[in-house]
């Protein structure tokens, strides 16, 4: 079945037209969340990850996203001081070019292999995680 959202419902915004398990649309519509009739709503299109294709500094937007880095040529991606507590991302190293962590004045990068801050090949992650204010810890796939 599919339902049109009477008011937003988790990452789903008011009036989308979405297709979710039976039980879970039979309880929004039973709760007048939702209505089985689907005219006037808007088809829910899941946003797509942030593409990177160069070096830069990343910024508060960047929170709680996974960012797919895709180049031939290496990407720094330089942390800086003030992104606020709670900033933390996911990297992903989509191409040939392998995506090196920056720390920018005053930010401390920590992570388990001293030094490596690097993605280790293609495909590799990495996640960016606050350890204190303007700390980081580096993990995943790392590589120096």
């Amino acid at each position: 079945m599919t339902i049109r959202l009477l008011c937003a419902y988790g990452q789903y915004p008011l009036n989308a037209i979405v297709t979710l398990d039976a039980g879970t649309e039979a309880g929004l519509v039973a709760a007048k969340m939702a209505d089985t009739n689907t005219a006037g709503g808007v088809a829910y299109v899941a946003p797509q990850p942030p593409t990177v294709s160069a070096s830069r500094s990343l910024n508060a937007s960047d929170s709680g996203a996974v960012l797919r880095c895709n180049s031939a040529s290496p990407i720094t991606l330089t942390i800086p001081s003030g992104l606020g507590a709670g900033f933390n991302c996911a990297i992903v190293q989509m191409g040939a070019g392998k995506v090196t962590l920056a720390a920018g004045a005053g930010v401390t990068l920590n992570t388990a292999t001293a030094g490596q801050y690097s993605t280790s090949a293609q495909y590799a992650s990495i996640g960016v995680l606050p350890t204190g204010s303007d700390e980081y810890a580096v993990s995943g796939s790392v590589g120096a």
